[in-house]
């Protein structure tokens, strides 16, 4: 039984796999290079207080961002090192996306699967300093496998946390849930198992109108808006981090929110929707400028690394502090060839698709990953919509690996099943 469970190296579903094992152990240690590596402090302390708070029987002393990764650090309340917590819910993410590629038939792209995510430096870097990208990593890939494998409660279940981790997932998470309707419209209490979302979304609506006075899925989504909309955010473009760029000594968004309380949404999407009436222009270039870089830039987003701030009433742009080190150009260059790779390839099948379908009339490949896709697509809404920064999507991104490597799969049987005949 020992010899039998640990015989495939590539991966098996048993828990003894060696293969398995070997990725995982890799996996992790790549995120401990990564922790040893960073100057970037660890953000996840941030959400302890807000785990203290929900300890102590009481709610969030705000809604700036929703509970989730309150509630997940709150195992962690009493732990001083709280990369444990990293480790943890890396190793959970990693699991679920070893799970997710069981899927590919085809074992030379299975592998590939598998080899590529761990070539992002950048991924491991976010997973290890950014506040909430961790909880991202294994929340989606949660979410991910709980479809494949028709786990409806849990889908529903990691849709909500995602929704309440970032507000972008709402959008996600409805859209996947209208997909899967369309889908599987036949099995029994479909519209309960998919629709499901838009009660739990009027839910959150309605408590946080209640205990916070902010009808939104959370209080920053207003100020996200106000920002990234402004007349002056077309001049950031890829090359600075927009929040800086904005916020800095004497930036335009400094100026502007004199006197605004950032949790008011109402009045912060109020004052984006006057002001980007008042320049058509400017927000024409800035939409252009998102979807370019959202759909088509392999570059890192922002490009330039360290501190640019805008002084709009001087009219210039002033550097602050550069960071034109070795090590963040090679970490530049290899999320370059990265993402370059993974575009490439997903806009490659995607006119494969086109010109099969109406050249030859077939049917789409029979692909039961077609949905990890998904979260990526959906995710540009908001990402064009508001801030179009890499460290927003590049664990949606991460999805459309088993997606693309299965679809290779399913052309090259296609074409090997031509040839034969």
């Amino acid at each position: 039984m020992r010899k039998r469970a640990i015989q495939k190296v590539d991966g098996s579903p048993g828990l003894l796999s060696l293969g398995r094992f070997m990725w995982l152990a890799l996996f992790l240690l790549l995120l401990c290079l990564a922790h040893f590596t960073n100057p970037n402090d660890q953000l996840i302390g941030n959400w302890l207080k807000y785990s203290r708070e929900i300890v102590g029987g009481g709610i969030p002393s705000d809604n700036w961002y929703g509970p989730t990764a309150s509630i997940l650090m709150i195992p962690f309340i009493h732990v001083e090192n709280l990369f444990i917590a990293t480790l943890i819910y890396g190793g959970l993410g990693a699991n679920f996306y070893w799970l997710i590629t069981e899927e590919i038939q085809n074992r030379s792209f299975r592998l590939l699967s598998r080899t590529f995510p761990l070539f992002n430096v950048y991924l491991f870097r976010l997973l290890d300093s950014s506040g909430d990208t961790i909880f991202e990593f294994f929340l989606l890939t949660a979410f991910c496998y709980a479809i494949l494998k028709n786990r409806w409660i849990w889908f529903n279940v990691a849709g909500i946390a995602l929704g309440e981790l970032r507000s972008a997932y709402w959008i996600i998470y409805l859209g996947i849930s209208l997909y899967l309707l369309f889908k599987y419209k036949k099995i029994r209490l479909a519209k309960v198992k998919f629709l499901f979302v838009i009660p739990a979304l009027v839910s959150v609506l309605t408590l946080n109108w209640f205990l916070y006075g902010v009808f939104s899925t959370a209080g920053e989504g207003g100020y996200t808006a106000f920002f990234t909309n402004n007349k002056s955010s077309y001049l950031v473009g890829n090359s600075f981090m927009v929040d800086h760029f904005a916020f800095g000594e004497a930036g335009p968004m400094t100026r502007r929110c004199e006197g605004l309380d950032p949790c008011n949404d109402h009045q912060l999407f109020l004052k984006t929707a006057q002001e980007n009436l008042k320049h058509p222009q400017e927000f024409a270039f800035n939409l252009l400028q998102k979807t370019a870089i959202y759909y088509f830039e392999p570059q890192k987003v922002p490009r330039i690394p360290g501190k640019f701030s805008l002084y709009e009433k001087e009219g210039f742009i002033k550097i602050e502090e550069q960071r034109l080190t070795t090590a963040n150009l090679i970490a530049s260059l290899n999320y370059f060839l990265y993402r370059a790779l993974l575009l490439l390839s997903f806009w490659f099948l995607a006119f494969y698709a086109l010109i099969r379908k109406f050249t030859v009339g077939r049917e789409p490949l029979d692909n039961k990953l077609t949905y990890m896709c998904l979260p990526w697509i959906l995710g540009s809404i908001t990402g064009i919509l508001f801030v179009a920064e890499t460290r927003l999507w590049v664990v949606m991104e991460l999805m459309l690996i088993p997606f693309i490597c299965s679809m290779f799969a399913a052309v090259t049987a296609e074409i090997k099943s031509r040839t034969a005949n």
